[in-house]
């Protein structure tokens, strides 16, 4: 499994983008980079995007990539998440107001755009991939995505407060190789944090406690202010299994 960062950031600056991975070349996870950051020809690639939530730093690079390739690719592109995040994508971005509704265009049957509603718990296999929505704890409705094949296993918790469920998947799932979760604000913003439903390196340490030994921690959403605060006070916590994920690096389990 490959596992390509182009954006990791909870908020932009220059040389920081926002949430976005694509597995094997073809499946993206949130939309927070794509049209940005992969060339037009890889953005033909895109066949599949999973979304976790509806906040604009995961999708706002999705309704750029749609109208890029329209014409261009036979097959449509399709976006899945639980109804909450869809209803919101259709309400919020291809509403014929902020952007065109490109599932619909030139007509349902043949629009470059298509919707999947998938429902929580239960995989879904895009090639030898198998992607489970798991519901995570932010301030709208959320998931994190357990991504796996035969031979490896990836989770995602998306942005996420203190959220017991996602590490009772972690623990039980075989051959985890990484765990990816976030930190947004620094200590001394706690309460920030909690009202969001973000963590703060504090927080992070109490619920990473949760997690069985063995695989890898990512961390990612960092807010770019607080960017040289945030890798401090994590390097602070002495947990040598923990980093903050790379922009652009490609990971590989």
């Amino acid at each position: 499994m490959e596992l390509r960062i182009l954006g990791c950031y909870g908020g932009v600056v220059p040389g920081h983008r926002t949430t976005n991975f694509v597995v094997n070349g073809t499946t993206a996870i949130d939309a927070g980079a794509l049209s940005f950051s992969l060339t037009f020809e890889e953005q033909l690639n895109i066949r599949n995007v999973f979304i976790s939530h509806a906040h604009l730093d995961h999708t706002n690079s999705l309704p750029f990539l749609i109208d890029n390739v329209f014409g261009f690719v036979e097959q449509p592109i399709v976006v899945h998440s639980i109804e909450p995040v869809i209803s919101a994508i259709r309400q919020h971005l291809f509403n014929d107001v902020t952007w065109p509704d490109f599932s619909v265009i030139p007509d349902e049957d043949s629009a470059i755009l298509k919707f999947r509603i998938i429902q929580l718990h239960e995989p879904v296999r895009i090639g030898d991939i198998r992607y489970t929505a798991i519901p995570v704890n932010h301030i709208i409705p959320c998931v994190g995505y357990l991504i796996e094949d035969d031979r490896a296993a990836v989770i995602f918790t998306a942005d996420t407060g203190p959220c017991e469920l996602i590490y009772e998947v972690a623990n039980r799932t075989p051959n985890l190789k990484a765990f990816i979760t976030e930190v947004s604000f620094p200590n001394e913003m706690q309460s920030v944090a909690d009202l969001s439903k973000h963590l703060t390196p504090r927080t992070f340490a109490s619920e990473i406690a949760r997690l069985k030994p063995g695989p890898e921690v990512l961390l990612y959403h960092l807010k770019p202010p607080y960017i040289d605060q945030l890798h401090r006070e994590v390097a602070e916590l002495g947990l040598d299994f923990v980093s903050c994920i790379d922009q652009d690096r490609v990971y590989r389990f």
